[in-house]
């Protein structure tokens, strides 16, 4: 009952979040706002500053990639569950597989053989994993079943990075603040000022942050650009794989990315299966979201992406 009042006082607060938002971007700047007008030109996507939204303009194209992906979001963890928590780039005790999100992995390893045993696609050729545990131990039941098949942990495709948002239950931040209005209303633009700190000890396996003690936070829109240069190496290794197995197969190799809700939402728009309202505007949280550990095809050409 204290969470519903609070997540009312939230939604009553969009006024003030909006207010602050204005503030956030006089703080931004000119030049920072045109380098964000220009990053959603180059995707192809149309940015309405005022209110952080995003929209696929007639013109967008989707990435052209030499590779076919399915993409499947983690398990269920205890940060996506109410109350939830700002879930990003963070690696504690809270953003590890609970025991639904552990039984969610091993169904998403049946659903991906269905879709081969089906013929709505092939064995993958390549299997991509964000080093969050909770991707990496949502791809563990399929790769124990396919130890041959070449996996990759890339840091470039792990999640959204929310700075010192991250691993905030959604209700301790300010009903007024404008992190809100990221779920509120697909504001693209929104980010904490200040990073993440790491805390080492507690951290899960601290060896892919290289050292990294804090993390700068990162707003939707870049999350889509850091998304899309991850696509490209993907693509590059996923070609490589293909040739050392393949000497002379002209197909798209086959890659499952294993990966997170907005990261996932990125990879989706990017690729032309992005989710969007009545008006047009482009959405990424909340009802946009893929579901947890869901096999999700997401070759351009397709009428619509496939979900196991």
């Amino acid at each position: 009952m204290e969470l519903e009042k609070c997540y009312a006082t939230i939604r009553e607060s969009q006024l003030n979040q909006r207010e602050n938002y204005v503030k956030f971007l006089q703080d931004a700047g000119k030049d920072q706002i045109a380098k964000w007008q220009q990053l959603a030109s180059e995707i192809g996507i149309g940015l309405d500053v005022q209110s952080g939204r995003i929209r696929y303009k007639d013109t967008f194209e989707p990435l052209d990639l030499h590779m076919e992906v399915c993409y499947i979001r983690h398990g269920k963890t205890e940060g996506n569950t109410e109350p939830r928590v700002y879930q990003g780039q963070v690696d504690y005790q809270n953003n590890q597989l609970n025991n639904i999100g552990l039984e969610q992995a091993a169904t998403a390893a049946e659903r991906l053989e269905k879709f081969v045993h089906d013929g709505e696609w092939s064995l993958p050729d390549l299997v991509v994993s964000s080093p969050l545990q909770r991707a990496q131990k949502t791809a563990l039941p399929f790769l124990e079943k396919h130890k041959d098949i070449e996996y990759k942990v890339l840091p470039e495709v792990a999640e959204m990075k929310f700075g010192a948002w991250d691993n905030l239950k959604v209700a301790e931040l300010p009903a007024t603040d404008i992190g809100h209005l990221f779920y509120l209303e697909q504001n693209a633009l929104v980010k904490s000022k200040e990073p993440h700190r790491v805390n080492l000890s507690l951290w899960t396996h601290p060896e892919w942050l290289n050292g990294q003690k804090e993390i700068e936070g990162e707003n939707f829109l870049e999350c889509m650009q850091r998304q899309r240069e991850a696509l490209r190496k993907v693509e590059k290794i996923a070609n490589e794989v293909l040739k050392q197995k393949c000497h002379n197969e002209l197909r798209k190799p086959r890659v499952v990315l294993y990966g997170h809700s907005m990261a996932g939402a990125a990879v989706s728009i990017l690729l032309g299966f992005g989710k969007a309202d009545a008006s047009g505007w482009l959405g990424f949280d909340g009802n946009y979201i893929m579901p947890n550990a869901t096999p999700t095809l997401l070759i351009p050409g397709r009428t619509q992406h496939k979900q196991a």
